[in-house]
């Protein structure tokens, strides 16, 4: 009579066997021999009922049956570590997609089109970089906040000239050397702020009577920006608007190699999560900020080959206005759901959504009617060059829509969460 404590480790033991010998069924039984799988099958079942009797008089003989089967089937040699790890992580990789294709998707928000709901990549001007900038802090601070700190540097020396640039990037010459600058680094001036400007002196040179003169003696003192997003310069105490537009590379500068063309500290765009399911089972709601394709969108401004973010404040068959900065749905003040009375009143969102020259609704009375199957999209900033959306396209198909976005899983900063 086979002890308790024995027939625990018997049963363990034979359960371990049993598990070597399904996986290496469950990864070959697609390919090997039937015979051979068959033989396996019935080398599991002699073992199984060794288990679960608690005992017999051909344990050794029946493990060993089972093991040459599995052996048969699934060699043991193709059964290293490194090997079964690498299959571990391939099926991960399958889980992983199939996810993403049929579940949730994510999705990176690239511009400044619904900020501040969302914030897309955005840059300050910074001299240096900070503490938590180095190494070996640096990492973890990209990590945790998604700020880096970049820098551009001339690769030659020379006058600074512009050339012919793309969407993703602007290209400027410096002694005949080309240099890209990531448009999300646009924004940051490049003005001598160590320089002490003299009153009268052009701040920002300009056509005509159309440059920015300096108010006050002084070298810049901050740089921040306004609600209608111009940059206010303080030097001297004195402020100095100047639209954002103007702040670019300095074409009057002398650069000698190595001298700092832009630099600045760059806030990664948020990080979110798509729920691919509910336009499966639910109609698309007005105020959900949703990702769609924009192969059928014929505007030369857009990309056919990309996704785009914005809130849908039109949905299939309305006529959509934008009157006194409010969207009008068929004759009627959009109040529904909640965010449209903030994004009308609330002065974060500079006076709610702005008709648009040279759109489809540059005036009160233009109206985009949407087709039964389209819906009209949005971005929660519309002030002047922030968001190509559907006062320019019209309308988007339903069947264009990936789903809406649900969640911010990364910078961990002020948007992490449910997106609302």
């Amino acid at each position: 009579m086979i002890s308790l404590l024995k027939r625990r480790k018997l049963r363990k033991q034979l359960k371990e066997y049993l598990h070597m010998a399904r996986h290496a069924r469950h990864m070959r039984e697609d390919i090997a021999d039937p015979r051979d799988i068959a033989a396996l099958v019935d080398a599991e079942a002699v073992v199984r009922q060794i288990r679960e009797e608690g005992g017999g008089d051909h344990i050794e003989q029946a493990v060993a049956t089972l093991e040459a089967a599995a052996d048969k089937v699934y060699p043991n040699k193709n059964r290293t570590g490194i090997r079964e790890n690498v299959e571990v992580v391939i099926v991960a990789l399958g889980a992983a997609m199939a996810i993403r294709a049929f579940f949730f998707q994510p999705f990176k928000i690239p511009t400044g089109s619904m900020q501040p709901t969302l914030n897309g990549i955005q840059s300050t001007w910074q001299a240096d970089s900070s503490w938590n900038e180095k190494q070996p802090l640096k990492f973890f601070n990209w990590l945790l906040t998604g700020e880096s700190y970049k820098v551009i540097r001339a690769k030659a020396s020379g006058q600074l000239t512009y050339g012919a640039g793309g969407r993703d990037n602007s290209v400027v010459y410096i002694g005949g050397v080309e240099h890209k600058i990531p448009q999300f680094m646009n924004d940051l001036a490049q003005i001598d702020r160590n320089k002490v400007y003299k009153k009268g002196e052009m701040l920002i040179p300009g056509p005509g009577e159309s440059g920015i003169p300096v108010q006050a003696e002084g070298r810049i003192e901050a740089i921040q920006v306004d609600q209608n997003g111009d940059y206010v310069l303080l030097i001297g105490n004195m402020p100095h608007v100047v639209p954002a537009h103007l702040l670019q590379p300095n074409t009057l500068k002398y650069y000698n190699k190595g001298d700092v063309i832009l630099a600045g500290k760059v806030i990664a765009g948020d990080h979110i999560l798509v729920n691919k399911m509910k336009y499966n089972f639910m109609s698309p709601e007005r105020g959900d900020i949703s990702v769609f394709d924009t192969r059928n969108i014929n505007d030369p401004g857009v990309r056919k080959d990309t996704f785009y973010i914005k809130r849908m404040v039109g949905l299939a068959g309305e006529k959509i206005q934008i009157q006194n900065n409010r969207i009008v749905a068929d004759g009627e003040v959009v109040r529904e759901p909640p965010m449209f009375e903030t994004i009308a009143t609330d002065p974060i969102y500079s006076g709610g959504h702005a008709n648009a020259p040279g759109s489809r609704l540059a005036t009160q009375d233009d109206y985009i009617q949407l087709a039964d199957d389209e819906y009209l999209m949005m971005g929660d900033n519309t002030k002047p060059m922030m968001s190509l959306d559907g006062r320019f396209f019209g309308g988007v198909p339903r069947n264009d829509f990936q789903g809406p976005a649900i969640f911010v899983y990364w910078p961990f900063r002020e948007h992490w969460g449910i997106v609302r």
